[in-house]
């Protein structure tokens, strides 16, 4: 082989493996590989945004998790059928992040701001909005 040709793909298969670790430490850092499991974004959100420790961390998991498994036992059962009980879990299942894990940790405005952007409180007969669980 020519000593020309030797150092070209050298220089070629050094450039192209540094260009392909760059571009995998770029994807790691760009788009980071979220949690798993039921409204995984919903809970790393509200995780984020309030700041809480790993102990309400895990329970607000726990209490997800329940909801998801209440919804799908309720899937499982006609859906259509069962709209005021999957409003009323979704109620539950708020109001107990708010009493478990929002309440001792936030102020009384940022309480109702959050009963706000979740709906509670609001008559059912309105349009409400949804948390977004996505």
């Amino acid at each position: 082989m020519n000593s020309e040709r030797f150092w070209i793909l050298v220089l070629t298969a050094t450039a192209f493996l540094a260009g392909a670790a760059g571009g995998f430490l770029f994807a790691i850092e760009a788009f980071p590989q979220g949690s798993s499991g039921p409204f995984a974004s919903y809970r790393d959100r509200l995780a984020e945004r309030y700041d809480l420790p790993p102990e309400s961390r895990r329970r607000l998991a726990q209490i997800l998790e329940v909801y998801d498994e209440e919804i799908e036992r309720l899937k499982a059962r006609q859906l259509e059928s069962f709209d005021g009980e999957l409003v009323k879990a979704g109620e539950d299942c708020l109001s107990r992040i708010e009493g478990h894990i929002l309440a001792p940790i936030l102020t009384p405005d940022e309480l109702a701001a959050f009963r706000r952007e979740c709906g509670l409180g609001v008559p059912r007969s309105s349009s409400r909005p949804t948390p977004s669980v996505h």
